[in-house]
This record gives C-alpha cells, sequence and structure tokens, in this order.
C-alpha cells in the first residue's frame, strides 16, 4: 500500500491511498493518518481511489480517525472493493462518502 499526502487551501487535506489495505498495511495508514490530524486540518479527504482490496482493519483505521479527529473526514473516489465492504457494514453513509 502507498500513500501521499497533500494539502489544498483551506487547511484541507488529501490522504491518496492505493493497493492493499489490510492487517499489515493499516498501521501505516494509522501513521499518515496520525501526522495529519497533528497539523490540525479542518477536513481530511481520503482518496480510496487505488484501493485493490480492503479489509475491515481500513473500516477501523478511518472510524478511529474520525473519533480521534477534530477535523471532518470524508471518503473520496471509493473503490469498487471499498464501497462492498463498507455497504456489507451498513456504513455506506457514516464516514460521508463523496465520489468526485
Amino acid at each position: 500500500m502507498t500513500t501521499t499526502v497533500r494539502w489544498q487551501r483551506d487547511r484541507v487535506a488529501v490522504v491518496e491511498v492505493a493497493g492493499d489495505l489490510d492487517v499489515q498495511s493499516a498501521p501505516h495508514l494509522r501513521a499518515v493518518l496520525d501526522e495529519v490530524c497533528r497539523l490540525q486540518p479542518v477536513r481530511i479527504e481520503v482518496d480510496l481511489g487505488g484501493i485493490t482490496f480492503f479489509s475491515c482493519a481500513g473500516v477501523r483505521e478511518l472510524l478511529d480517525t474520525r473519533r480521534h479527529c477534530a477535523a471532518d473526514l470524508a471518503i473520496v473516489r471509493p473503490a469498487p472493493a471499498v464501497r462492498r465492504v463498507m455497504d456489507t457494514l451498513g456504513l455506506g453513509w457514516d464516514l460521508q462518502a463523496v465520489s468526485v
């Protein structure tokens, strides 16, 4: 899994994630999201368009970030693998999914 962080105007952080998001790669995503939160953005957009595999470990990291970070959290461009898991868990609307 790879991650890229870029900042937009008005303290919006975009975290692009690609590859497999599973129990092995989830700690890396956690570290990236924790660092972004430490910088106090207004909003974090997690771009999951490049995800090829998405497990419950990824869901856990996103939900934990939403709970512990003051910023708004949104999923942008969720890949089919992400949509499947989120829909199965009944979380389709819970993380404010946005298609761009």
